[in-house]
């Protein structure tokens, strides 16, 4: 099941041509190779503890949900699960913080979940989607203009004047909107209410 569905689509970009349903897997595809990740899926890491510690950062972030954590002292002994009341997770920040230190020379195997489903994903993936959709479309119709420009309106008595804003700096091609939204996600931002 795909993350986005043709709502999704009309709703963020306005647009409604039935081709872009069509190019939502080949989206997909593209951001999850972008990401690292996509749909929802569980890993598990191990990290060895060379000095006692009682915060542990994840390499993979943004992490949706900790499954569970266990610890191990050594290969001979049993892993003991941690109780989920011993420990605060700040998921985004792919941070797990103890309320008392884990002993030098510990193995921690934390499993979790990375990747939404579509009742799950963010409004921040949805328009990074629908920006790989659209950037797909585009390229189905060579010379279609792909960069966003700010629009600048005059009032001046009962005139008002409406122009595109020339300026490089607020110009930017919907790949770089793209490369900059893939680094926020993976970063753990969010888009603010306004989508």
């Amino acid at each position: 099941m795909n993350l986005i569905t043709m709502s999704d689509i009309q709703a963020i970009t306005g647009m409604e041509d039935e081709v872009l349903a069509s190019l939502v897997d080949y989206a997909e595809s593209q951001a999850s190779y972008l990401l690292g990740y996509l749909k929802e899926e569980s890993k598990t890491e191990q990290i060895y503890l060379w000095d006692a510690n009682d915060v542990i950062k994840l390499d993979q972030r943004p992490i949706t949900a900790i499954s569970s954590i266990t610890s191990q002292e050594s290969a001979s002994s049993g892993a003991s699960t941690v109780s989920s009341n011993c420990y605060r997770s700040l998921l985004k920040e792919g941070l797990i913080i103890f309320d008392q230190a884990i002993p030098e020379n510990y193995t921690i195997n934390v499993t979790y979940t990375r990747g939404w489903n579509q009742t799950t994903v963010p409004d921040i993936v949805k328009v990074f989607l629908c920006a790989l959709v659209i950037q797909h479309y585009y390229s189905l119709f060579p010379g279609v203009q792909s960069t966003s420009q700010t629009i600048i309106s005059k009032k001046i008595g009962a005139v008002e004047i409406k122009y595109s804003n020339a300026d490089p700096k607020s110009s930017k091609s919907l790949s770089a909107w793209i490369d900059e939204l893939a680094t926020l996600i993976k970063s753990g931002s969010t888009l603010p209410d306004a989508v």
